[in-house]
């Protein structure tokens, strides 16, 4: 009987009846397909690649550049 239905018998008390099968249900229709693969592959994409064009477009700055703006803050 277990075999035909989609959710299982568990035992549980309290506020939390019924999650875990819940649980199993949404996990197992999503694991179980391609759709999480697509979507991990897409938002890893994006977030690499936004960060490639914050790095690509940032000013590239050299340490001596640095020292040399620094000198000229201090008072004198």
């Amino acid at each position: 009987m277990e075999n035909t239905n989609a959710l299982r018998m568990v035992n549980e008390r309290g506020w939390r009846m019924g999650f875990a099968n819940l649980f199993h249900e949404a996990n197992g229709s999503w694991w179980h397909t391609r759709t999480w693969l697509v979507q991990v592959i897409i938002w890893l994409c994006m977030l690499n690649g936004m960060f490639a064009i914050f790095l690509w477009k940032a000013p590239a700055e050299t340490a001596s550049e640095r020292i040399a703006s620094t000198d000229s803050l201090t008072p004198m």
